[in-house]
């Protein structure tokens, strides 16, 4: 084997690999670099991320119709970043399939297992309450003052 040094080569002595010239170097560069070429794929979509946007408000004393800047923004940004927005926004089961922490996992299922009651312990209401209720749904006053002593309170 030959080691190359200063341009010419050299014999390797034991244990040392052997060192490329600076034209074997710049080949084996331009050799990996056509290698990850070939790999890369160049993004040519890209879109604003909603978690980084920041609204700046105005001078205080400025006064400018605020539904003008946003009706341009929709015609700028378009339906896709309103759908971005909008998902980013809401909760993480209109996000997500599936939980993505285990905290998430304890609500998660929550819709489909409502709690019922096995007994109710409703008290019964007979005729009389009934009746009572009835009347104050439907004359705003209960059955059960004494309008005697209503009129005796107010000539007091």
């Amino acid at each position: 084997a030959f080691q190359l040094g200063k341009g010419k080569m050299m014999k390797e002595s034991k244990g040392q690999k052997a060192k490329r010239n600076l034209v074997e170097e710049y080949a084996f560069i331009v050799e990996g670099i056509k290698r990850e070429e070939r790999c890369a794929t160049i993004n040519e979509h890209f879109m604003c991320n909603p978690k980084s946007l920041a609204m700046i408000s105005e001078k205080p004393n400025v006064k400018k119709d605020v539904t003008q800047d946003i009706d341009t923004l929709k015609k700028e940004l378009g339906d896709e970043f309103q759908k971005t927005v909008s998902e980013q926004a809401g909760v993480p089961k209109n996000k997500y399939p599936y939980p993505q922490t285990a905290a998430q996992e304890l609500g998660w299922h929550a819709e489909e297992f409502k709690f019922r009651p096995m007994k109710t312990f409703n008290k019964a209401q007979c005729h009389e309450t009934k009746y009572a209720a009835d009347y104050i749904t439907m004359a705003h006053k209960s059955p059960y003052v004494n309008p005697k002593k209503k009129a005796e309170n107010q000539s007091n």
